[in-house]
């Protein structure tokens, strides 16, 4: 959910960095302001990021998955319980980490675009 509002911002505003015009080195000519650099070094490291984050939040839940099919067929051995007990507090740790990676990272995103649609300069 986190991942999807940071690449909604996003998505608007490179979609209006790339329509919005701004005045070029001529007179005659108008340049969409995700030509400039600044725009660029501005929203492209975001995009980067949620992609990270969508592959992160991917594998957790594919993890997690794996961990409720092990908690349905390891119920009888020992060893087996132990493994559980272990992976559960692995995932329980990553994604808390995750979680709160991601709100940060989201909560910067969105400011950012914000910012980005204002400044281009």
């Amino acid at each position: 959910m986190i991942a999807t509002m940071a690449c909604d911002a996003l998505t608007i505003a490179i979609r209006y960095s790339a329509v919005r015009c701004q005045f070029g080195s001529s007179s005659n000519e108008e340049l969409p302001i995700l030509e400039y650099q600044t725009q660029q070094h501005r929203l492209f490291p975001y995009l980067a990021g949620s992609y990270i984050l969508k592959f992160l939040g991917q594998t957790l839940f594919n993890h997690f998955i794996s961990f409720l099919l092990n908690s349905f067929s390891q119920q009888d051995s020992e060893d087996g319980k132990k493994l559980l007990a272990s992976m559960g507090a692995e995932l329980h740790a990553l994604s808390c980490a995750a979680k709160a990676l991601a709100s940060w990272f989201a909560r910067d995103t969105i400011q950012e675009c914000r910012e980005g649609k204002r400044k281009h300069f």
